[in-house]
């Protein structure tokens, strides 16, 4: 692994970067505890499916949710340049896992160019329920048309959503079996260091210790890809360079 290496350690480094960006992007725009039974009452009986996810983010500013859907957008090429780690890393693959490693490209690349609209797609729920809140809270009430929209929104996000995190946890299992099976550069002990393995850590974490709720709620995956990226700069500084 001579040939490469500078571009390898800024693709390193772009995951952890896009990692932290797309962090603070879920701490300004999912960041909150969404148990106010009162805010979600306002929205029941209403024509609105999901009145929890309405009254999620009513405790976030219109400019905070703007900014946390903005700044995960603005780092998405940070998150494609860092898929340049991967292919190098998996480079040695042999013939019977070829198709395995490309698999994982592809649905890496995939999860990744939805996961921009899936995140945004949070600022334009809230900020939609923000407003109907407040029409609700002056007496106008919540009409047909707009708890359809609001519904809209919704089933977007979620058809977003789903197959950008299914599409990219796939690509990390998939990466993760070719560590397993010493098809990487990487010690087979990485296995339990990819965003697959570390996100649901980071869920229990996030769960037990108050410091880190409800700020880091929803940011699992992110807090995984950052912590991964970490111990792998730290690898390659002990290792590579």
């Amino acid at each position: 692994m001579n040939s490469g290496n500078n571009l390898l350690f800024y693709s390193i480094l772009s995951g952890l970067l896009a990692g932290i960006f797309w962090v603070i992007g879920d701490i300004l725009i999912v960041g909150f505890s969404g148990d106010d039974q009162e805010k979600i009452k306002a929205f029941e009986n209403k024509g609105i499916v999901d009145p929890p996810m309405a009254a999620y983010m009513l405790p976030g500013s219109e400019r905070r949710l703007r900014w946390g859907a903005l700044i995960a957008n603005y780092a998405a090429p940070l998150m494609f340049f860092s898929i340049i780690s991967v292919y190098q890393l998996s480079a040695v693959a042999t013939a019977g896992w070829r198709g395995v490693r490309i698999a994982a490209l592809i649905l890496m690349v995939m999860g990744y160019a939805y996961s921009p609209l899936a995140h945004a797609g949070f600022y334009f729920i809230g900020t939609l329920s923000k407003n109907l809140y407040q029409e609700e809270q002056a007496g106008r009430g919540i009409s047909q048309g707009q708890a359809k929209l609001l519904n809209n929104y919704r089933k977007t996000t979620h058809f977003s959503w789903l197959p950008a995190i299914a599409l990219t946890g796939i690509s990390w299992f998939l990466f993760a079996l070719l560590i397993a099976f010493g098809q990487s550069e990487l010690p087979r002990f990485f296995l339990l260091l990819t965003p697959f393995t570390l996100s649901p850590l980071w869920i229990v974490l996030v769960r037990k210790f108050k410091p880190f709720h409800p700020y880091l709620n929803g940011a699992a995956f992110n807090l995984g890809m950052s912590s991964y990226y970490l111990i792998l700069l730290i690898w390659y500084f002990l290792t590579v360079k």
